[in-house]
């Protein structure tokens, strides 16, 4: 899906330059409630993948406990094994 400006898009619902001629302070009322409900999305999104990082945290260091890197230095988990892991830890082999 190709990425469209907040402009095109509202273009294809409206005929954004007489649009834009008529009422051109709703115009711009409107791109900044685009704007807006555009942040308060990208936050909702963020919080989706941040919390369940946050409620495996503990786990994460039990895995780097168990699985040190040879020169002792802090590492992320590879998201795959580390997913593998927790599973092989709850449901066993």
């Amino acid at each position: 899906m190709e990425n469209k400006t907040k402009e095109q898009i509202l273009n294809t619902n409206f005929n954004l330059p007489v649009f834009r001629l008529l009422n051109p302070v709703i115009v711009d009322k409107i791109f900044a409630s685009m704007d807006e409900y555009s942040d308060q999305n990208c936050n909702k999104i963020q919080e989706l993948f941040s919390k369940p990082a946050k409620q495996l945290k503990p786990l994460e260091d039990l895995y780097r406990k168990e699985n040190p890197r040879p020169d002792g230095k802090f590492y992320v988990p590879d998201a795959t094994k580390f997913y593998e892991w927790i599973r092989i830890k709850i449901l066993g082999k």
